[in-house]
């Protein structure tokens, strides 16, 4: 879902890599004869790890290793679902059962579980284990698909390493700087932006000044001469502009534009499309990262689809005598029927509606015979025209109407009424088409 390859995208600009793993669980009731669902979850990059290394592409590893933490009782029950020994069971145990230093807070009641996968030289079909610290909790099994179900998205490439870089590395010592220079600036300013008084402190008596309000302060001779006040040091009005530019600068150069923060005001639908396009261009290696991996998780979806759907209803819906028709599809037929796969991903312009709506006007005025004003309304986005639908189809009533004339489906003699005018079809910008363009 949109939440996951958001949270996704998020872990790779904090962290440098997104993972998600895909997994088939049977126990989903799904209404059909065929029970089980594809389900993916969010995985932090530290807790995976590579057979080879210095390849980032998961389809070509050896074997990938998947750290979790759960909770000791749940392990120890899924050890006895899958028929381990009691005795073995036993042997479960925390991490940090019989270590002296290990971090409790973390650890307690909990124990790591390790999910190895790796590809079947002969069969190239994808094979699992799942084991603790001394236990083996879910001998190897056969997952019977030809993909590894994992989706790895770098930010930014490292050559001979499976890891990528963050975005928030080339800004770690950018924040630094400011963070320094902002100490620099608050502590010159409580300590010297204020003026300072200095007094002579043989005229005064008992050699003490005092800055209460409304106190007079007793003095021997001039009172000229006694005190003065220590204006505070200038600093240099650079720093403050210093900063700004540096902040600016660190935005423009990751993408963080003022078009992309919406600070600017575009004149129109073909400056907005303009302007976003020029806002993504620092991020558009990324993008692309991001469509990959996209592609690469719907050809994971159609590996499980193939092995663990089944006959499934796809189609459902009643014939002309009110009975139900079913058509129903087996996906297994998908493994003997050798296709080449290739998903069309990519985003959404957030001004489609407007685009749309644009273009509907335009060919509205043309006066094409062909695109009339029901052609117009039926093409609207949902929120632009209340009640849509009903209006649709009292036009179609009314059209029928005169279509069939009075001698077929209205009484013989009768006449039509004002609410039964016939909808103009032919060219041109009517009254009617004026008062549904200004009812929007």
């Amino acid at each position: 879902d949109k939440r996951s390859f958001a949270e996704v995208a998020r872990n790779a600009a904090v962290d440098g890599d997104g993972c998600l793993f895909t997994y088939w669980d049977a126990d989903v009731e799904t209404g059909q004869l065929v029970t089980g669902a594809i389900r993916t979850e969010v995985i932090d990059n530290t807790r995976v790890f590579f057979g080879n290394p210095n390849e980032s592409d998961p389809q070509k590893q050896p074997s990938i290793i998947i750290e979790r933490q759960e909770m000791l009782e749940d392990v120890k029950w899924r050890a006895k679902e899958e028929g381990v020994p009691q005795r073995e069971i036993d042997m479960i145990t925390t991490d940090n059962d019989g270590a002296r230093n290990a971090p409790s807070r973390y650890t307690d009641g909990r124990c790591t579980v390790l999910l190895r996968l790796w590809r079947d030289r002969e069969t190239k079909s994808i094979w699992a284990c799942e084991c603790v610290k001394n236990v083996m909790i879910r001998k190897p099994w056969d997952l019977k698909i030809k993909l590894y179900p994992l989706i790895w998205l770098n930010w930014d490439y490292v050559k001979d390493c499976y890891h990528g870089q963050a975005m928030m590395t080339g800004m770690v010592d950018n924040q630094k700087f400011i963070n320094k220079l902002y100490a620099l600036y608050e502590k010159s300013l409580s300590t010297t932006a204020f003026p300072k008084i200095v007094f002579d402190r043989t005229k005064i008596p008992g050699g003490r000044w005092t800055n209460q309000v409304g106190v007079a302060i007793g003095a021997n001779g001039d009172v000229n001469s006694i005190a003065t006040t220590i204006s505070g040091a200038q600093m240099s009005a650079d720093v403050p502009n210093f900063i700004n530019s540096t902040i600016e600068y660190s935005q423009s150069f990751k993408g963080a534009t003022s078009v992309a923060l919406g600070d600017t005001r575009p004149d129109n639908t073909s400056a907005i499309v303009a302007l976003q396009k020029a806002a993504a261009a620092p991020n558009e290696i990324t993008k692309q990262n991001l469509y990959d991996a996209v592609e690469q998780l719907g050809q994971i979806y159609l590996e499980f689809m193939t092995e663990y759907y089944g006959q499934r209803i796809i189609k459902s819906q009643m014939d002309e005598m009110g009975m139900p028709m079913v058509d129903w599809f087996d996906f297994a037929t998908l493994r003997a029927r050798p296709m080449l796969i290739k998903l069309d991903v990519g985003a959404s312009s957030y001004y489609n509606e407007t685009l749309v709506q644009a273009t509907l006007d335009n060919m509205l005025r043309m006066n094409n015979p062909e695109f009339d004003i029901v052609d117009y309304v039926e093409r609207l986005p949902a929120d632009r025209f209340p009640q849509k639908q009903a209006w649709l189809e009292k036009t179609q009533q009314m059209r029928q109407m005169m279509m069939q004339g009075p001698g077929e489906g209205a009484p013989a003699g009768a006449e039509l009424t004002p609410q039964e005018t016939p909808i103009p079809t032919g060219g041109g910008f009517g009254k009617l088409q004026r008062e549904i363009i200004q009812s929007m």
